[in-house]
């Protein structure tokens, strides 16, 4: 589709803080979630909405794959988001192509837990596991699942139950 005009932008911006003031009033909170169309034109949108909205009615869930796919730097974005990340999408890929587990690959995600660290982070992270048709599936469901658990744990200094 096309790119919403600045105009449009605005009324988005302010839908989404009249949508966050009264989830807020009802314990709920907003999170912006972003795919390929919000980070065209260098993250135009998905920046205008960090920009045009209140922190306090929104929060944010950056999904890491798509800000890659997008040919934007993932930490750079991570950055940006400041106190208001409250997830994480995260999938990997190599040569552009979504591996079948949670692995090293093209999105250093070291270097993303350093960051999450270092800001105290505790939101959610979601491992997310989706094939391209270029996907090499050479294992069990199960076991790709088990080997991104254990990546998660290593990389981000986490243990599950």
């Amino acid at each position: 589709g096309r790119a919403k005009t600045g105009e449009e932008l605005k009324v988005q911006a302010e839908a989404l803080n009249t949508l966050g003031w009264a989830l807020g009033n009802s314990g709920v909170r907003l999170m912006l979630h972003q795919h390929a169309p919000e980070l065209a034109d260098d993250a135009r949108e998905w920046r205008f909405m960090l920009a045009g909205t209140e922190r306090r009615f929104m929060s944010v869930c950056l999904d890491t794959h798509w800000v890659y796919r997008a040919g934007l730097d993932v930490m750079t974005l991570l950055r940006e988001c400041g106190s208001r990340l409250r997830g994480l999408h995260v999938r990997n890929s190599r040569g552009g192509v979504w591996m079948e587990d949670f692995g090293e690959g093209d999105i250093d995600y070291r270097a993303v837990a350093r960051h999450l660290r270092s800001t105290g982070f505790t939101g959610y992270l979601s491992v997310e596991l989706a094939w391209d048709r270029e996907t090499p599936v050479t294992r069990p469901l199960e076991e790709s699942l088990r080997i991104s658990r254990e990546y998660a744990e290593k990389v981000f200094g986490i243990a599950s139950r």
